[in-house]
C-alpha cells in the first residue's frame, strides 16, 4: 500500500512542477523579453542560409538511387515549366531534395 501512495505523491509532485514551469516565463519583464527577442533575431539574421551540406545531399541521392528508391512523381506545388531544382530551393529544402532525386533518377526535371 505504501508504494501505491508513494506513486500518487510522486505523480502529484511531478504534475505541480510541470504546471509551474510555464509560469516562470511570466517573471520576465517586457524589456527583458524584448531584449531576448532582439538578440535571437540578430543571431538568425546574421546566420547564413545553407539548406544542407552538399556532400550529405549527394550521399543521400547516391544511396537512394542505389537502393532503387523512386522519387515522388508529383512535383512541388511551386514547380513551373522551365524551372530547375535551384528555383525550388527558395520554397524549402524538401522540395529541392525531391527535385534533385527526380533529376538524378530520371535525368530530367519532372518530365514524366
Amino acid at each position: 500500500m505504501k508504494t501505491y501512495q508513494a506513486k500518487i505523491i510522486n505523480s502529484c509532485a511531478f504534475a505541480i512542477i510541470l504546471l509551474g514551469l510555464p509560469m516562470q516565463g511570466f517573471a520576465l519583464s517586457n524589456v527583458e523579453k524584448n531584449t531576448m527577442q532582439n538578440e535571437l533575431n540578430r543571431q538568425t539574421i546574421n546566420k547564413s542560409f545553407d539548406p544542407d551540406n552538399p556532400a550529405d545531399l549527394n550521399a543521400y541521392l547516391d544511396d537512394a538511387v542505389q537502393k532503387g528508391i523512386k522519387p515522388p512523381l508529383q512535383p512541388s506545388v511551386h514547380w513551373r515549366p522551365g524551372y530547375t531544382c535551384d528555383n525550388i530551393l527558395s520554397y524549402g529544402y524538401l522540395g529541392y531534395r525531391n527535385c534533385m532525386l527526380y533529376y538524378r533518377y530520371y535525368g530530367c526535371y519532372y518530365c514524366r
